[in-house]
């Protein structure tokens, strides 16, 4: 009989970054643009959909605020490393 196992840890990543800081020649100074881009980004960097629950972006301010949810341990290093990011655990 197979063991059941303890539910894997997760944490969640939230940053912001000022919308002047994306080329406006190409987003043109849209923010729906900017997150799209940074969404797709994401998608491309994680793969895999199961290794995080979800992926938020808004913008306020001229700012562009990103969330991502559920992250998996295997992640926290992309995030903590090559974002510069600190993680809360969920």
């Amino acid at each position: 009989m197979k063991q059941m196992t303890q539910t894997e840890k997760t944490k969640s990543y939230s940053w912001d970054v000022p919308l002047k800081f994306y080329n406006p020649e190409v987003f043109k100074n849209d923010w729906r643009k900017v997150a799209d881009h940074t969404r797709s980004v994401l998608m491309e960097d994680l793969v895999n959909p199961s290794d995080y629950k979800s992926i938020d972006i808004d913008a306020e301010s001229g700012r562009l605020y990103v969330h991502v949810r559920g992250v998996k341990p295997k992640h926290w290093n992309y995030f903590e490393n090559e974002r510069g990011v600190e993680g809360e655990e969920d």
